[in-house]
């Protein structure tokens, strides 16, 4: 108990102290209250030591201390080694913050000595002869006003924060070690003592939902890692860079935000009550296995189509930094997610999440100060709103784009809810207000998770590449803007710091790929064959469909990965499909039992058709309906419309009226009984939960499949 009240009482500490360094180290970019030119700053205010080293980076082992701290001190001996690893990292944060603030103390400010030039007057000062001991030296120093003062009391505190913050994050270590020992002696022994319960326990269930016991901290990592993947980082960064885009027409971290806040709001209560172990669940209970068949192609295409793309872009990343073969790189990455998802279900994965979670926010955070102050790159504050190598990077948002930019916005929103990684993490919470708090914090972390993309797109816009090992023509003329995250590591930071970034972006990739792979081999092993091909299929065997279609699966989106292009597109087609498709199925399924099979048939009959006769540019696919303000730009047709939510609309539209019609024809014997193929008068009758069947074993399953069926 004790390392476990120790552990919080760390964690309460190091909050207070995280914010006043990020407070701290934004104040200096302020001097005086005033707002200058970057060059007029002083240097070493770039290198984010309060925000990132003694803000962020404390602030993630803080939470961490937190949670292994409510457990006690031997309750949870994985809280209290994720605790002890990323207190290391807090360490390393305060150090950071130490150095470069003790530098600043001793080289002192930039300012203008009454020339109207900005320089260091005291850089070559002896330590005998610093300013810091000799007040009248003050004086040289005209603009900023109190720049001295100024600096010296913001780095003074912001030194004593990471001095105490480095000591609290070394205590931890120890007491987190302590605690875990401790926890691992217990759980060596209550594992002898509680072996034959364990035996008991589901097998599926714990690899596919971690026996539903995962807390909410490490659910909040990997949920959080879920979204924020290579394709999430890198194309954040790239849209911001596009001339024609900017950060307006950044989506996807508002997006992503929304769609958990939602799901946690509407959809976490009903899936939970009746302990759901998939998404494709609701849907096979309300329209019948066979209808959820029809209705799990789309999310397995989408899952295996991302899974490819996420390789493919890890591959490409590797190609630039480190000039080594794509398709090594693929091959690598593949059999490396592959292999320990198989082995430890969602547990692995969560653990792994929560690493590389860590890594991330370290990688790129390191990375940006150093492109920042590049010599090559001009202000971002500047070329925000004012033309310099390129047009400004904050974007526009033309009257006649708004209908697309709308689509895309509730595509993103609603269109992210109807997918099994998402529900596979709220499923797996200890509780429902766990699972809700999981959804509506993630939300929050996909949000902060593209700042750095964000400041990295921004630079690479305010960059004369000219002046870089690059050279001229830019990224965006050659055609290569979808790596503009990379080129951006490479040529405008050290090559260390490249490597960095370039790990980041393997964890980014690492962390949405294993997800996809475990979602389509949850899905297939507990809706298909379970449920179609083998009802009678003991646990074990589930267990061993589960991970059979995961390595099918995984090798078949490797093999997918080598045609990159081909495969973004087909990735984007079938998540539009899944928003037109399974979004309104799975809405009905919560929220309108009364729907039916023959609803759930033609609204997926009318989403399908409107989809694809609308028409998709990437796959060559010409429109056959032409919407409101379609256009005819360079020879490929572009909807303008919101056609995508007015499918939506009209799918789910269609599944009402249908489903109401279809019940009312058999129920007034307009329509004789013998037509109903689909059982659906039969089936309202005696409508049972098919979780609640399944768990009766005297009850026979088939007979209510069939009923659905």
């Amino acid at each position: 108990m004790c390392t476990g009240k120790c552990s919080k009482c760390i964690g309460i500490t190091l909050f207070p102290l995280a914010v006043c360094a990020i407070v701290s180290n934004i104040l200096l970019y302020f001097p005086n209250g005033q707002v200058l030119q970057r060059s007029e700053i002083t240097d070493l205010v770039w290198f984010f030591h309060g925000i990132l080293g003694a803000g962020i980076l404390v602030i993630l082992p803080a939470f961490m201390m937190l949670g292994a701290g409510g457990a006690g001190c031997c309750a949870n001996r994985c809280g209290m080694l994720l605790s002890v690893i990323l207190s290391v990292l807090g360490f390393a944060g305060g150090a950071y913050c130490v150095v470069i603030s003790s530098l600043g103390l001793i080289w002192g400010p930039l300012c203008d000595t009454g020339n109207g030039e900005y320089l260091y007057p005291f850089r070559n000062d002896t330590l005998k002869d610093n300013y810091l001991f000799n007040q009248t030296t003050w004086s040289i120093c005209k603009q900023p006003e109190n720049i001295i003062l100024w600096n010296v009391v913001l780095f003074s505190i912001l030194l004593a924060i990471g001095v105490i913050e480095a000591i609290l994050c070394f205590i931890q270590v120890i007491n987190g070690l302590t605690g875990f020992i401790c926890g691992t002696s217990t759980g060596i022994w209550a594992s002898w003592k509680s072996r034959k319960d364990q035996q008991n326990r589901n097998p599926t269930e714990m690899a596919m939902v971690g026996g539903r016991n995962i807390n909410a901290l490490i659910g909040l990592f990997t949920a959080t890692a879920t979204w924020v993947g290579g394709a999430y980082i890198n194309g954040t960064a790239e849209i911001v860079y596009l001339p024609s885009k900017g950060l307006l027409w950044v989506q996807a971290p508002v997006g992503f935000a929304l769609s958990l806040v939602i799901g946690g709001f509407f959809f976490v209560n009903p899936m939970r009550a009746k302990n759901y172990m998939t998404v494709m669940d609701p849907l096979q209970e309300t329209y019948g296995n066979m209808m959820g068949t029809l209705l799990f192609i789309p999310p397995l295409l989408g899952e295996v189509f991302w899974f490819a793309a996420i390789l493919a872009s890890l591959g490409a990343t590797m190609r630039v930094i480190l000039d080594i073969g794509g398709s090594l790189a693929i091959t690598i990455s593949a059999c490396t997610v592959i292999l320990y998802t198989l082995l430890g279900g969602l547990y692995s994965v969560a653990y792994t999440d929560v690493i590389q979670m860590v890594f991330i926010t370290f990688s790129l955070w390191i990375c940006i100060p150093f492109a920042l102050v590049n010599s090559a790159t001009e202000s971002i504050y500047y070329t925000a709103t004012h033309q310099s190598y390129q047009d400004p990077w904050v974007g526009k948002i033309e009257k006649q784009y708004l209908g697309r930019w709308l689509d895309d916005f509730f595509y993103l929103v609603l269109g992210s809810i109807p997918w099994q990684t998402y529900f596979q993490r709220v499923l797996s919470a200890a509780s429902t207000g766990q699972a809700r708090l999981i959804s509506y914090l993630s939300g929050l972390g996909c949000f902060a998770m593209a700042i750095p993309s964000v400041l990295i797109g921004a630079v690479a816009a305010s960059t004369d590449w000219n002046q870089t090992s690059y050279g001229l023509p830019s990224p965006f003329e050659r055609g290569e803007s979808a790596m503009i995250l990379p080129l951006v590591l490479q040529h405008l930071c050290p090559a260390y710091i490249s490597i960095t970034g370039l790990g980041a972006i393997a964890a980014a990739a690492m962390s949405s790929a294993d997800s996809a792979l475990l979602s389509t081999g949850s899905m297939f092993a507990h809706n298909i064959y379970r449920k179609i091909l083998r009802k009678k299929a003991s646990e074990t065997e589930v267990l061993w469909a589960m991970r059979t279609s995961m390595l099918v699966f995984g090798a078949g989106a490797a093999g997918l990965a080598f045609y990159s292009s081909s495969v973004y597109d087909l990735w984007f087609l079938s998540g539009e499909l899944v928003y037109a498709l399974l979004f309104p199925q799975l809405c009905c399924a919560l929220f309108a039992p009364s729907t039916n099979t023959y609803g759930s048939a033609a609204g997926f009959l009318v989403g399908l058709l409107l989809r694809l006769l609308a028409g998709e540019p990437a796959l060559s696919i010409p429109p056959i309906i032409h919407y409101p303000a379609c256009s005819l730009v360079n020879g490929t047709y572009s909807q303008l419309f919101p056609f995508k939510t007015f499918t939506v609309l009209l799918t789910l539209g269609t599944i009402l009226a249908v489903s109401h019609l279809a019940k009312a024809l058999f129920q007034r014997n307009f329509l004789p009984r013998s037509w109903d193929v689909c059982n659906v008068m039969g089936g309202t009758a005696i409508l049972i939960p098919l979780q609640q069947v399944e768990k009766q074993e005297h009850l026979p399953t088939t007979a209510l499949e069939e009923n659905h069926d």
